[in-house]
């Protein structure tokens, strides 16, 4: 009442007043803007040559290098699954066969696919995937291999080292269908801010998909574990009476 006899709100803003006159004009209440999501803060950190992965066999080096040391959890997106030709067959067994070993040790092995370009052929040979890597019964249940497109071309590879940390390789190599005779280029993230931040876009990505749960938590998990550590880390090797 007190807005249609003319009077204001004590401190109304301007843009207030102005739907204020605007919805007594038209009777429409006026439409409010969602927040601007806020941007991830930038990460600073330090890597080495040696992080940089530059040619063919040293991805599948690499590969098998990462999966290995693996004791809990293994995170692979790859744009595409099922293979362009036959090339270099024995090097795509290699890298199953890593993945088929880690799975022996208990590993879960989260596998998701990126591209939208044929996705039925590309969730078929992921289904072939899961029953190769499944097909022992022991292995059952470490297996998650997601047959809808999470609709992105990045390439990622994600697992703990075994001994507290984790790696997160990213880059052009499609590691679920190379045949790793191309020159490839990848670059691996071990500290743990760098790395949790990774996995958090890897996080946002997945999440498109409604069969990703456990995979969110399990890198959810990962993530906060790696900063708890490192916030300890920072604590034990500060200064006495020093402040951070």
């Amino acid at each position: 009442n007190e807005v249609r006899d003319g009077a204001i709100p004590p401190g109304a803003s301007e843009k207030l007043i102005e739907a204020l006159k605007s919805t007594i004009k038209t009777g429409t209440l006026p439409v409010t803007a969602p927040p601007a999501a806020d941007e991830p803060p930038a990460i600073s950190t330090d890597f080495s040559a040696d992080q940089i992965i530059v040619g063919a066999r040293q991805q599948l080096e690499r590969f098998e290098q990462i999966v290995k040391a693996a004791k809990s959890h293994i995170f692979i997106l790859s744009t595409f699954v099922a293979s362009q030709d036959d090339r270099c067959k024995e090097n795509r067994d290699r890298m199953w066969q890593a993945l088929d070993d880690a799975c022996h040790r208990g590993v879960k092995c989260h596998l998701f696919f990126g591209t939208s370009i044929d996705a039925p052929k590309h969730a078929s040979a992921m289904h072939e995937l899961s029953e190769r890597l499944s097909g022992i019964r022991r292995t059952r249940g470490y297996v998650l291999a997601h047959r809808d497109s999470v609709e992105s071309h990045a390439k990622f590879l994600v697992a703990d080292d075994g001994q507290g940390g984790a790696v997160v390789s990213m880059g052009s190599c499609n590691w679920l269908s190379s045949p790793f005779s191309a020159v490839e280029v990848s670059i691996e993230l071990t500290e743990a801010n760098a790395a949790g931040a990774a996995m958090d876009v890897l996080q946002s990505i997945i999440a498109k998909i409604s069969s990703a749960g456990q995979s969110i938590e399990a890198l959810q998990f990962i993530a906060a574990e790696l900063r708890r550590n490192r916030s300890r880390m920072s604590a034990a090797t500060a200064e006495p009476g020093s402040i951070r």
